[in-house]
């Protein structure tokens, strides 16, 4: 999405500069009238100014011509503050995008809880070993395991983990089930064995082979292997009827031997406590669900480590040999959120609009020649740019070697992907990449953050008394420093336990994490940085509304942001001028300009003085600022100081 936003948001903008251009060109070009006071060399021009206090003698004489041009540059100026805005929230978007991307996908503390579920698996699938214990072993050891952890959404984790710490395999210290155990098997047909010159003297010489796609059963049964009746509904839940696909998560399980399997078969659902999981058993059991056709039983269920807020298939594969036994795999696919169909589409969907981004910027760097070159940001966008397309690329790179390369001759589990995949050989130059993507997004975030957090009035109020610009940085510099440490962390260490907080336990963020952590909750690292960013985005709305609820407060007419501004404005008596009242001399300009640090200097004694001498004050404001109204002889204006120092400590 964010993707998308930029890239619509880069073609409007060119839409709109081609739109302009072609109109200016379009045009006449307008002959401008010095007389409308379009020039710009007033100074030693006796003639031009005399024509001009002619032309302003009259009392309805507005200068129409300059106050357009001033209202245009008032409508551009507002413009560019809310694209700074924008671009800006972009910026800010791309860096949680990225952080959400590299934590995902090099989550140590999820692979490590993985591989503890693994190994707390494996102790009790080990002892099965022939067809006959299958039996046993889902009545024993699979419905008490699986009962003794209960619904994750029924109770929070606070008041279930220290119960069910220590009571099986998805129990430990941080992941919890979601849902419940699924049986999955895969059957075989029953095929004449004998050679092809036998087979007419013996027909009924059947024997049931190895599975593979052609000797695999796809056909629907009645209760108990039977022969399907016309009368029986086709029900989805029925344990014999074939189902095509069951878990869109997971398209193919590598098993031991270099078997890979589908996600099809015949499946059961096993209940959610103890007393209904006995009794789909039983009714199995009773049916005769396993038999000497089966070849392959799956035993999937889905945990959550809260954590890292991913979701974990893990899916115990039991091979069934006639003479060997029972061989068994584990496999443990993890994921950010469920996966559809329709993530291919998206990976081309960004496709596109990633070529499109880029050729864009092609065109304008083209356009301008060695102009673009000329600002530091422009590169840090070409940076940005070609970052994102180095980390998709070898996103895709590493699929697409995985499809075709290791087809045939992966083992099992999910080490096989960091082991065998392009990822594994390649590991520190895709994590230098994303840390340079994170580096640069972070640069041109402070870039706008401080472009931002200058038009706020108090900070322009404190930038005109001299106020050190490191005050402001304390404001954002803590921020980002805590998410690129956890980042660093979350990439580079991998020495990270398994406990109720991993990232504590022997990372050395006491002193960064000791104050996020509590008794009864878990630290959340992408919960808490996605908190900043939330916090980041809604301070930028609030100090952008603040700043033109502010101007309009107090300066509804003129182009000042703060109060010097304005008080500069009505008693250098601009309002006055721009009414046709004020004389225009080559010498009021310097009179006004000359008598600035006076009045900064009267300002500043007055605040200071302000409690125990009002009356000298005013004096004081008055004598200093005289010289300020119209130099004209023959009118003179009265200030009115008390309401501008009334509007000086509003």
């Amino acid at each position: 999405g964010l993707t998308i936003f930029n890239t619509l948001y880069i073609l409007i903008r060119i839409l709109i500069t081609t739109f302009c251009f072609k109109r200016q060109c379009d045009e006449p070009a307008v002959e401008v009238d010095p007389s409308l006071g379009m020039r710009l060399d007033l100074m030693g021009n006796q003639e031009y100014l005399e024509k001009l206090r002619a032309l302003r003698a009259g009392p309805a004489y507005r200068p129409l011509r300059h106050s357009q041009i001033i209202e245009r540059k008032r409508k551009v100026e507002k413009s560019l503050a809310w694209k700074r805005l924008l671009e800006f929230l972009f910026i800010l978007l791309i860096y949680n995008l990225v952080f959400f991307n590299a934590m995902n996908r090099w989550s140590e503390s999820d692979f490590y809880t993985s591989q503890h579920l693994k190994t707390l698996i494996e102790k009790d699938v080990t002892s099965l070993t022939r067809l006959k214990s299958l039996d046993g072993f889902f009545k024993r050891v699979l419905s008490s395991v699986f009962a003794k952890t209960e619904w994750y959404n029924a109770k929070p984790t606070s008041k279930a983990g220290d119960r069910f710490e220590k009571s099986g395999w998805v129990a430990d210290y941080a992941s919890r089930m979601i849902g419940v155990v699924q049986l999955r098997q895969k059957r075989s047909l029953t095929v004449n064995c004998m050679p092809k010159l036998l087979r007419d003297l013996f027909p009924h010489w059947t024997c049931v082979p190895m599975l593979a796609r052609e000797t695999e059963d796809v056909n629907n049964y009645d209760i108990g292997w039977s022969i399907l009746t016309e009368d029986i509904s086709k029900t989805f839940t029925s344990p014999w009827i074939h189902q095509s696909k069951t878990v869109r998560s997971a398209a193919v399980h590598y098993a031991l031997n270099g078997y890979h399997y589908s996600t099809s078969g015949y499946v059961v659902n096993l209940g959610r406590n103890q007393l209904s999981t006995l009794k789909i058993l039983g009714k199995m059991d009773d049916g005769g669900w396993i038999s000497k056709l089966t070849r392959v039983v799956f035993i999937d269920n889905c945990v959550f480590n809260p954590n890292t807020g991913k979701l974990s298939l893990i899916s115990i594969c039991l091979q069934i040999r006639p003479t060997t036994g029972i061989d068994h795999s584990i496999q443990i696919l993890s994921a950010s959120a469920a996966y559809d169909d329709s993530q291919f589409g998206f990976w081309i969907f960004l496709f596109v609009i990633l070529t499109v981004y880029l050729t864009t910027l092609c065109i304008s760097i083209i356009q301008n020649g060695t102009i673009f070159f000329s600002s530091f940001w422009n590169y840090l966008d070409l940076v940005i740019v070609f970052l994102s397309a180095a980390c998709l690329l070898c996103s895709m790179a590493d699929v697409l070697y995985m499809v075709f390369s290791l087809e045939d001759h992966l083992d099992t589990g999910r080490e096989d992907f960091y082991t065998h995949g392009w990822l594994g050989y390649h590991d520190n130059i895709y994590k230098s990449m994303y840390i340079l993507l994170v580096m640069c997004c972070s640069t041109r975030l402070f870039k706008h953050l401080m472009i931002t957090l200058q038009v706020v009035p108090i900070l322009r109020t404190l930038h005109a008394v001299s106020i050190p610009i490191y005050k402001i940085l304390v404001l954002v510099l803590p921020i980002l420093y805590l998410q690129f440490k956890v980042l660093e962390v979350l990439l580079f260490n991998p020495q990270l336990t398994i406990g109720r907080f991993p990232l504590v336990n022997k990372v050395d963020l006491e002193k960064y994490t000791k104050q996020f952590v509590f008794p009864e909750r878990k630290f959340v690292p992408f919960l808490y940085c996605q908190f900043c960013t939330i916090v980041i985005a809604i301070f930028t709305v609030l100090i952008a509304y603040h700043y033109r609820i502010e101007r309009n407060r107090l300066a509804p007419h003129h182009d000042g942001h703060d109060i010097v501004q304005v008080l500069r404005w009505r008693i250098c008596g601009q309002k006055r001028r721009l009414r046709g009242g004020s004389d225009l001399s080559a010498n009021a300009p310097t009179a006004c300009s000359g008598k600035i640090n006076d009045f900064k200097g009267a300002l500043r004694y007055c605040n200071k003085a302000y409690q125990h001498q009002h009356a000298n004050c005013y004096i004081n404001l008055a004598k200093s600022s005289s010289d300020f109204s119209s130099p004209s002889p023959d009118r003179k204006e009265r200030v009115d100081f008390p309401q501008d120092i009334e509007l000086l400590k509003s």
